[in-house]
């Protein structure tokens, strides 16, 4: 590419759970970039990425290596966002997986002193050689053409041919044919055969790209795809309108009552019938006595005399105890002891698996949160959302990670 070295700048991306992943935001008219794609996410040393602009029908395969793809330079000229979509086959079912990556691009003005893109560099420089090339053929043309001249032209056919003119003109004198002086214009004389065809001419510099035409006729609907993978949690709602408390009222007349909503009537009750008279009550005793280790309490009622015992209870369990450490790796203690870790942008815990445990900690603003539960299996760098608090549950192997509802007042 004509000595040019063109700088290469690394894009980042991390998969989490999700297949997709959008990466941070690149200007426009950057060329040499390459993407770096890591996290849960399990890659051939070679594999194919397929590159378009949103909204495009055609995409450009890119052959990637070590977890490393280039960008396609022209994607950076357009101005829209970068999609690129990597296939991954499933040996046991045959199948495969799609992974999304999402590059947003900042559209900005054409810089004045944006150095051409390779392919705009190998056009420049085969223009430029083809035309020094042309240059030397013509060079060398002129120079045969003037040797065979003068190699032709010997000093006996230069004598004889000024013979010969000399002869002719003292001929035309003497029969008046040749007076002297200027002749009368001759007639325009017939057009010469047309000479053959010269060299092909060198390519010329490929121009700029063209504007985007107009959008074409919709098309007939494709086949039904297969289902996309779910997508990110939208925002939440907007609150609903404030619940309303209706006030009951009730008031008697007589045997009837009557119930009131917010001042309406809604429903009228009569009284029941007065019922006979029951039969007379017996008032019960009860009586408590120690036994070892309790105490047995004895009641004597109508229907006769019945006692339970009541068993002194063991020791209180120890009360849980809250620990707030510093630094960003550590050792847990299990449950009842918990951990409040506070803001973290990386934090490392190493549990027991058949252990129960239990701690909290809150993401940075505007930085996500790297959390590694060494001890869990596939618990290592989870990335969990910027300014958000989260409480985590261990227990048998498993863990239960939760965002908690921070509330202030």
């Amino acid at each position: 590419m004509g000595g040019q070295v063109m700088s290469i700048h690394i894009i980042p991306a991390v998969f989490t759970s999700l297949r997709s992943v959008t990466t941070k935001r690149r200007e426009q008219w950057s060329y040499g970039q390459v993407l770096q794609i890591s996290g849960d996410i399990e890659l051939p040393e070679a594999f194919e990425a397929h590159f378009c602009c949103d909204g495009d029908n055609t995409t450009t395969t890119q052959i990637g290596q070590n977890n490393l793809v280039e960008v396609p330079p022209e994607y950076m000229e357009i101005g829209r966002t970068i999609l690129c979509y990597i296939f991954l086959h499933d040996a046991p079912t045959d199948g495969r997986t799609m992974y999304t990556i999402r590059i947003p691009i900042l559209r900005r003005p054409r810089p004045t002193d944006l150095e051409p893109t390779p392919v705009q560099q190998d056009a420049i420089t085969q223009a430029i050689g083809a035309m020094q090339a042309a240059r030397r053929d013509i060079e060398s043309i002129a120079e045969d053409a003037h040797q065979a001249i003068e190699d032709a032209l010997d000093e006996t056919v230069e004598e004889t041919v000024a013979q010969k003119v000399a002869e002719a003109v003292e001929e035309a004198k003497e029969s008046g044919e040749f007076k002297g002086d200027k002749g009368d214009k001759g007639d325009k004389g017939d057009k010469g055969d047309t000479g053959e065809t010269g060299p092909q001419g060198i390519q010329g510099i490929q121009g700029e790209k063209g504007e985007k035409g107009d959008t074409g006729a919709t098309g007939a609907d494709g086949a039904k795809g297969d289902k996309g993978d779910k997508g990110d949690k939208g925002d939440a709602g907007q609150d609903g309108a404030d619940g309303h408390s209706p006030v009951i009222t009730a008031s008697k007349t007589g045997t009837v009552t009557t119930v009131y909503s917010d001042g309406t009537q809604i429903a009228q009750i009569n009284d029941g019938a007065d019922g006979a008279d029951g039969d007379d009550g017996t008032s019960p005793t009860c009586t408590v006595t120690d036994i070892t280790g309790g105490h047995r309490v004895t009641i004597t009622d109508a229907t006769g005399t019945s006692s339970f015992d009541v068993m002194d209870g063991s020791d209180a369990t120890a009360q849980v105890s809250i620990l707030s450490p510093t630094g960003n790796t550590h050792t847990l203690l299990p449950f009842p002891v918990t951990y409040s870790f506070g803001e973290k942008s990386t934090l490392t815990v190493t549990v027991t698996a058949t252990t129960q445990y239990h701690f909290a900690f809150s993401c940075p603003t505007g930085s996500a949160t790297v959390l590694d539960i060494l001890g869990i299996t596939g618990m290592a760098g989870d990335t969990l959302e910027a300014g958000k608090t989260y409480e985590v549950d261990v227990w048998n192997g498993i863990a239960l990670i939760k965002e908690m509802e921070v509330v202030t007042s």
